[in-house]
C-alpha cells in the first residue's frame, strides 16, 4: 500500500477516534478504529496476493508459451539423427 495513503488513514482514524472519545462514544471510537485496521489489513492481504499471483505466473514451468515450439524442436532433431543414422547404415551395407 502506498506510504501516503497509510499515514492519511492512520491520521483520519485517530482524529476520529480523539473525537469519539471526547464525544464519550467509545463504541464509535472503536468501531472506527477496526474499520481502520480491517482496511489497511484488507490492503496488505490484496498486495500480498497479487505478489503471489505474480511470482506463481513468474515460475509456471508446467507449460510455459514456448514449449510447443520447443517440443517439435525436439521432434524435429530426433527425427533428422534417425535419418542420419539410416544413411549410416546404407553406406555400411553398400562399403561391405
Amino acid at each position: 500500500m502506498q506510504r501516503n495513503r497509510v499515514i492519511s488513514l492512520a491520521a483520519l482514524g485517530t482524529i476520529l477516534g480523539i473525537a469519539g472519545i471526547i464525544s464519550s462514544q467509545y463504541m464509535l471510537a472503536l468501531v472506527i478504529l477496526v474499520f481502520i485496521v480491517l482496511v489497511l489489513f484488507i490492503a496488505d492481504f490484496k498486495q500480498w496476493v497479487e505478489l503471489l499471483v505474480e511470482k506463481i505466473a513468474a515460475g509456471n514451468r508446467v507449460n510455459p508459451p514456448d514449449a510447443p515450439g520447443i517440443n517439435e524442436t525436439i521432434a524435429s532433431i530426433r527425427a533428422e539423427i534417425q535419418r542420419i543414422d539410416q544413411r549410416l547404415e546404407t553406406l555400411e551395407k553398400k562399403t561391405r
